[in-house]
């Protein structure tokens, strides 16, 4: 029965599987990547050494550009020579081309390497990787990108035509692991295409040798476990691959397949790699292909419940990103993310508790909570990466929350530069007015920042200018806890959480040192062990800190100070439930307008833990309307 279904032309799919006298066939299925927090999730660092075939053009270039803010260092590998041979023109244009993507690599500071190499020869594989570890290390990463174009159809298409495509793809995965230290590798990528699921006509060998890899690939995975395996199916890729040609273009058009930007394609491949289930192997990237009798796609996502909430091709639980209500919009191409939130006291326990200034009527948003949505916005964008720091945040309008409404906003993030060293984020955050957007204008800003993200948390500096703050620049005498609290009560309505300050061991001319027991509450009615991107209450701390020294110093002062903006903020390290942490605070500069501080947060070991410049404060003389 399965060798005549097999040979029976009526039947279209790509794989029958004959099972107790009947016939099945693999169906697709639709899935978002599951943002999960997993101990033994991929780390890359400047240790790792990924070796990647295909060359130095298209794909395989852009995805290891893609790897290099994580530090690694860069193998590529290729069938083409890059030394200059007389009389040989067209050897000649492909070694220039590869040797300008080199070049430009290199001159990025990303550490790029180039060796020739035919992968379909095993003991010339065998010896390029040896040369690779006695020269870069022990190979801890692939991506295997090598491919081969002979299109036609079967009945035209000569044996040697069929066996070259499969040998490039499938013989190349073969040799490249069988030559690798396993105990060294983390993870083995290699570059499928939707032709292996899907079919295509005068793609036979190229469907063939994609799928007889992804398979062994499967094989890979079962005998070690612990290295992360992917066969990622890739569809038509607009600007690089095999599928930027004319004739393929005219073929993806009527068969209404969408092409995949290379930026998109960076994106979905930093994703799968670095959060995409482990059991899974084979991950088809769809943007929008056709659906054909060859394999069957159930295309449909399975709507998420209330406790997550999907952000592009990630679903994630709102307890990790508690300022974020839903994603509206995301787009990898352009980096853009639009997504909403509704702050209301019954949900936010906190807002009820942040009444700064007495002749408020209501509590208001606070910039740590400003600041912590848009760094979730912006790791929503960039999940593979993680938030270090905030620049240029403003404070521009307040957000007043009456107990019995909830009120509107959006969070718009936009990336505006990459580097090796960081990606930058510009955000916004308004209160939606339907006054304002029945008239077509653009909301007012309440709240902006640039948020930066990395491959890891940098290590603090040596020395901070201005810090450490000594004992005996300070000449006032303490204010001990009882007082604190008296001064929050006799000051502000600022309740429970932002009463942040536990102790002010005293200031001087220009400076002043607290103590702040950090607190890590349930800030909202249905918690979910809520996680933050940073440590939100020390950064309190800090412009608490400020107004402590204008009450030691200058209680006579009759205007009040608030936060307008801060130039930098920079976090070492996530701060723990009941930790004490030393705030130092030394101003920087001062008109009529306001003063300008830096602060330093340090452990009991004397380590630094959160860096801010520039925080300043304004002046205000009357009650804001």
């Amino acid at each position: 029965m399965a060798i005549r279904s097999a040979m029976d032309k009526s039947k279209k799919p790509t794989q029958l599987i004959c099972r107790n006298g009947e016939l099945f066939v693999l169906e697709g299925k639709a899935t978002p990547i599951s943002y999960e927090e997993d101990p033994t999730a991929l780390e890359l660092g400047e240790k790792d050494v990924i070796l990647i075939s295909g060359g130095l053009s298209g794909v395989c270039a852009y995805l290891g550009e893609a790897l290099a803010p994580y530090g690694c260092t860069l193998v590529f590998v290729g069938r083409t020579s890059i030394k200059r041979v007389p009389d040989q023109a067209g050897n000649n244009e492909k070694a220039e081309l590869t040797r300008k993507v080199l070049e430009r690599m290199r001159s990025k500071g990303i550490n790029a390497h180039y060796y020739q190499l035919d992968i379909t020869d095993p003991d010339k594989v065998h010896s390029v990787i040896e040369t690779i570890r006695l020269s870069h290390g022990a190979i801890t990463g692939v991506i295997h990108g090598a491919g081969l174009l002979r299109d036609n159809f079967m009945k035209r298409m000569p044996l040697k035509d069929f066996s070259a495509v499969i040998r490039v793809k499938f013989l190349g995965a073969l040799n490249i692991f069988r030559c690798l230290d396993k105990n060294s590798v983390k993870f083995f990528v290699g570059l499928s295409s939707a032709a292996a699921i899907q079919g295509n006509p005068g793609q036979v060998n190229y469907a063939a040798g994609n799928r007889l890899m992804s398979s062994y690939l499967k094989n890979v995975k079962a005998a070690y476990r612990k290295i992360k395996v992917k066969a990622l199916m890739l569809p038509p890729i607009e600007g690089a691959g095999m599928a930027e040609d004319e004739e393929i273009r005219e073929l993806m058009k009527r068969m209404n397949a969408s092409y995949m930007t290379l930026r998109e394609l960076s994106g979905m491949f930093l994703r799968e790699l670095f959060m995409g289930p482990t059991t899974d192997v084979w991950s088809l990237f769809m943007k929008n292909l056709p659906m054909l009798s060859t394999a069957p796609l159930d295309t449909q996502v399975s709507t998420t419940d209330t406790t997550h909430f999907e952000a592009g091709p990630l679903v994630c639980k709102k307890s990790w990103f508690p300022m974020i209500d839903s994603v509206i919009d995301l787009n990898m191409d352009d980096g853009l993310l639009k997504a909403s939130r509704i702050f209301d006291q019954n949900n936010d326990l906190w807002i009820s508790d942040h009444k700064p200034f007495k002749f408020l009527k209501h509590p208001i948003v606070s910039a740590i909570m400003a600041l912590e949505t848009f760094m979730e916005g912006a790791r929503l964008l960039f999940p593979y990466f993680i938030v270090v720091g905030v620049k240029e945040a403003r404070f521009l309008d307040m957000i007043e929350c009456p107990s019995n409404k909830q009120v509107a906003s959006q969070i718009l993030v936009r990336k505006v530069s990459e580097s090796l060293s960081e990606t930058i984020c510009e955000t916004i955050l308004f209160v939606e007015r339907e006054e304002v957007v029945k008239n077509g204008e653009k909301p007012p800003t309440n709240f902006m920042a640039q948020i930066a993200l990395a491959s890891r948390m940098p290590l603090p500096a040596d020395h901070f200018k201005g810090f450490p703050i000594k004992k005996d620049e300070l000449d006032t005498r303490p204010m001990e806890h009882e007082e604190v609290e008296a001064w929050y009560a006799d000051r502000s309505d600022l309740k429970g959480r932002y009463r942040v300050m536990d102790r002010i061991s005293g200031t001087g001319p220009d400076c002043v040192i607290g103590e702040c027991i950090y607190k890590q509450l349930e800030d909202f009615s249905k918690p979910l062990l809520t996680k933050y991107q940073f440590s939100p209450y020390l950064f309190e701390a800090f412009m608490h800190a400020i107004n402590f020294y204008l009450a030691m110093r200058e209680d006579k002062e009759k205007r009040i100070l608030i936060p307008f903006g801060i130039d930098e903020l920079q976090w070492f390290r996530k701060v723990d439930h009941g930790e004490k942490i030393i705030v130092q605070a030394r101003r920087k500069s001062g008109d009529e307008k306001g003063v300008t501080w830096d602060a330093l947060g340090t452990d009991r070991n004397g380590m630094v833990v959160m860096h801010a410049k520039g925080v300043a404060m304004r002046w205000i003389t009357k009650i804001p309307r």
